[in-house]
């Protein structure tokens, strides 16, 4: 079986093509965290998902939280391994444009923000989570876009590092990094309009 699940935009979850959307937001939650976590300990994933219940409840939720992915998709998509750890199945083929960016330097897999308005509720690990890994993508994603900015000025092209940074820019209007990089490449090609507009748009927003 195939599970596609994207991440670095608006999340959205699909099983052999067919889009899935769980009764639970914690279901989604603990899918995109094994998903960029590989395997974690079920301590690890109530302490995520219920960091403000006690031990035995958060475990007890986590047996219910199982028990509904499995009954909703009718496979056991997340297995215990022999260390009693979780994690997705591994006779599933998994795409996702997280783990394309991340560990093949896709980025053209990015069309927003990680998890971009997703959350859950009363749970501030989780959301910590969010932000750090938002942060390590941000980061991750500035390097390859100076990589291109350097190629761009030796081959004399813009090519996908523009209409990457524009794309981010579109849903990321504040981001005063991305704008300073697509100002930069603009200034190394002598297109210096271009850049002024690019400055005035983080100006006037």
């Amino acid at each position: 079986m195939e599970l596609k699940i994207c991440l670095l935009q608006v999340p959205r979850i699909w099983l052999d093509g067919k889009e899935v959307s769980f009764p639970l937001r914690r279901a989604d939650a603990l899918l995109f965290y094994l998903v960029c976590a590989k395997t974690a300990t079920r301590e690890e994933v109530v302490s995520l998902l219920w960091d403000k219940l006690d031990v035995e409840t958060g475990r007890r939720n986590l047996r219910n939280l199982l028990y509904v992915i499995r009954k909703h998709l009718g496979i056991p998509m997340v297995i215990t391994t022999q260390k009693n750890k979780l994690s997705l199945d591994p006779e599933l083929k998994i795409d996702c444009d997280y783990l394309r960016f991340m560990e093949q330097g896709d980025y053209m897999a990015i069309h927003g923000p990680f998890l971009n308005g997703f959350g859950i509720k009363d749970s501030c690990a989780f959301d910590e989570w969010v932000d750090q890994t938002r942060e390590r993508v941000h980061k991750q994603y500035l390097a390859c876009l100076a990589a291109q900015i350097g190629s761009t000025v030796q081959t004399g092209t813009v090519g996908r590092a523009e209409r990457c940074d524009l794309e981010y820019l579109q849903s990321n209007p504040a981001d005063e990094e991305m704008a300073r990089f697509l100002i930069s490449l603009y200034r190394a090609q002598s297109r210096f309009f271009d850049g002024i507009q690019i400055y005035q748009r983080l100006k006037e927003y």
